[in-house]
């Protein structure tokens, strides 16, 4: 196998893997919304539970971002493997 092609088998794997990091991540973000901020029996007996999800979320949603775009760059770049 060429390098090329080794670069992009390697290219195409890596994208795959932040595709599916990126859907893991919609998955969580949800979960944890919907247990928390939109759960409104939760938000009645305890506000603190809810908002203690704020942190996280934000992190989460920050990794997305970072995971987007990684996936924007390598998406556009060429692989060569040495």
């Amino acid at each position: 196998m060429s390098d090329t092609l080794k670069g992009d088998a390697l290219r195409e794997d890596y994208l795959q893997l932040m595709r599916e990091t990126i859907s893991n991540i919609d998955m969580l973000i949800y979960e944890v919304e919907e247990n928390t901020l939109q759960n409104k029996p939760l938000r009645k007996v305890c506000m603190d539970m809810a908002i203690d999800s704020v942190p996280l979320l934000r992190h989460l949603k920050e990794a997305k971002k970072q995971a987007e775009i990684s996936l924007d760059i390598f998406s556009k770049k060429k692989i060569v493997v040495n």
